[in-house]
């Protein structure tokens, strides 16, 4: 005994054994259910490996679809895509492979990231190298 709900168009979003008030009263002799629409999947987008010495970006190692890297001060970071962004829904992890810093994204742009580093005082510090990755869903 199928009952079922309809969106505006008339199409069948939900298919009950039993009537639900309000919303799946209608009795379909033959309904099924609607194949419900594939999710989206997260993929790896961009990873990156920065190496850090002397208050400078000495390398930037691995590197995929990051174009550029900048140290602005002890701790501070800009890492530039090399093409920009649909938008700033993706998700940007950053940390120190080492484990001895804490890395955190401070700002997601379309064209670049924000990272800042600190030691384990909470201290602004330049970590020997970042690993950076960008996983969008696409």
């Amino acid at each position: 005994m199928p009952y079922v709900s309809r969106d505006a168009q008339g199409n069948i979003t939900g298919v009950y054994a039993q009537p639900q008030p309000g919303y799946a009263e209608e009795y379909v002799e033959d309904a099924t259910a609607p194949e419900p629409a594939p999710l989206p999947e997260p993929q790896l987008y961009a990873v990156a490996l920065l190496a850090v010495a002397d208050g400078e970006i000495t390398g930037i190692d691995v590197a995929s679809k990051f174009s550029a890297a900048m140290w602005l001060d002890v701790g501070i970071y800009y890492i530039f895509f090399a093409e920009t962004q649909p938008d700033t829904s993706y998700l940007a992890k950053a940390y120190d492979a080492a484990g001895g810093f804490n890395i955190a994204v401070t700002e997601r742009g379309t064209d670049y990231l924000a990272l800042a580093a600190s030691d384990a005082n909470g201290q602004p510090a330049d970590p020997s190298e970042i690993s950076i990755e960008i996983i969008r869903t696409l």
